[in-house]
């Protein structure tokens, strides 16, 4: 594990926010109703706006609030990295990171998954990975895009749906050689990072970028937010991916921890389920990530391009 573990650790470990809570900041902590920490730290995506936080998930910091009795303090790490960095120095209590973040974990940092959302699409604990053209380029299968030697945009190294498995797929392919030289290969040309799903469809829109990869569920929420039109993307091939789960960091009590995932899979208004992008939520187990594990480890993390 060490290439997988050594990559989660890139970038920058400083949050990009000050802590944000409805109490005071700074104040000593103590246990609350069944160990959980007053008040309990929660680290969010990093892709939500540290401006946006307090207003945006006030409504997830309420809920928590009156199931938990504790206060919620929220925080944005800059990047996946630096959420687990959070976790491992005790910055936060509780984060979410995506599967392939988990996955690369050391077993010695003593991470616990607490629970995973039920795709809203999917109907499941996983979601799909997709590998999209846009329409009407008259490429019809991942093979075209390989043949064509196309620029690929991924999201980036850290996201199992926006770079692991679209990369899995160009591999299928033919976009990597299985053997030694003399044997023949094709290769896309060159892949682009664009660190969200977002630029990723864009690029793919504008023409920057032959194919790309994303999770097929922040496409449909792009369309359905008209930041992209719809019907202009096809799908030439899926993949299912393992749901982000909310983990919790080491020294976080047995208590503590089944408390905070009961009240996750409690969750039940459509409001509060809408905001937070899910169906449900069930638990996570550390046997769930195994797969993608070795999938990890099979095709790298995404620093070389196929």
């Amino acid at each position: 594990m060490t290439g997988l573990r050594s990559s989660r650790l890139l970038g920058s470990a400083l949050l990009a926010a000050a802590l944000l809570t409805s109490s005071g900041c700074g104040t000593a902590r103590a246990p609350g109703p069944a160990g959980v920490p007053d008040p309990l730290r929660i680290g969010l995506s990093p892709s939500i706006l540290p401006a946006l936080q307090r207003e945006t998930y006030q409504p997830l910091a309420q809920y928590l609030h009156q199931r938990l009795g504790v206060e919620v303090v929220f925080s944005a790490p800059v990047d996946e990295p630096a959420a687990l960095r959070a976790l491992r120095d005790d910055a936060v209590d509780v984060a979410r990171l995506d599967a392939l973040t988990y996955a690369g974990t050391d077993p010695q940092d003593s991470l616990a998954p607490l629970v995973t959302e039920v795709d809203a699409e999917t109907g499941n604990p996983r979601y799909l990975s997709a590998l999209v053209v846009r329409h009407g380029s008259g490429v019809r299968s991942v093979a075209d895009v390989v043949r064509a030697g196309a620029r690929i945009a991924l999201g980036g190294p850290h996201s199992a749906a926006g770079d692991l498995y679209p990369r899995a797929m160009l591999r299928d392919a033919g976009a990597a050689c299985p053997g030694p030289p003399p044997q023949q290969c094709i290769a896309a040309a060159a892949t682009l990072v664009t660190g969200t799903g977002y630029n990723t469809a864009r690029a793919v829109l504008d023409g920057t970028a032959g194919a790309g990869g994303l999770a097929l569920r922040t496409l449909h929420r792009l369309e359905r937010d008209r930041a992209v039109p719809a019907g202009a993307f096809d799908v030439l091939r899926t993949h299912l991916v393992p749901g982000s789960p909310w983990v919790a960091r080491r020294g976080l009590g047995a208590a503590a921890q089944n408390a905070i995932a009961a009240a996750f899979e409690s969750i039940s208004a459509p409001s509060l389920l809408n905001l937070l992008q899910a169906r449900g939520y069930v638990p996570a187990h550390p046997a769930d990530y195994r797969e993608l594990r070795a999938d990890a480890e099979r095709l790298g993390t995404g620093e070389a391009t196929p």
